[in-house]
């Protein structure tokens, strides 16, 4: 089964898979990739990074677990349309700012 990271385009990405391809031990890591296409300025050109604008929905059913890197109102949705119905486990890793923006949308946070 699949783990799929969503993220953008940033430059902790590319060391992050590599750790990540040692970490799993044969689990297959999936990317998909929110703001700009391509050519993405960080990400190496790699068949398991795709733009969340070219997803394919058949992917969803083989998709175990979902982590979600600074999350976003586009990743929520994206969670939400393609994900949610599958029941796929969510793991969300967050850097501080994201929170603040989670907490300020949905709690009136300031």
């Amino acid at each position: 089964m699949l783990h799929l990271h969503l993220v953008n385009d940033e430059k902790f990405v590319a060391p992050f898979m590599r750790r990540a391809d040692e970490a799993a031990k044969g689990e297959p890591q999936g990317y998909v990739v929110f703001g700009e296409k391509r050519a993405y300025q960080h990400l190496p050109d790699d068949p398991r990074i795709v733009h969340s604008s070219e997803w394919n929905p058949g992917m969803a059913s083989s998709v175990e677990k979902v982590y979600i890197h600074y999350i976003t109102f586009q990743k929520i949705r994206f969670y939400e349309k393609w994900l949610k119905p599958h029941k796929v486990t969510v793991c969300w890793i967050y850097f501080g700012n994201d929170l603040y923006e989670i907490l300020q949308a949905f709690h009136g946070y300031s």
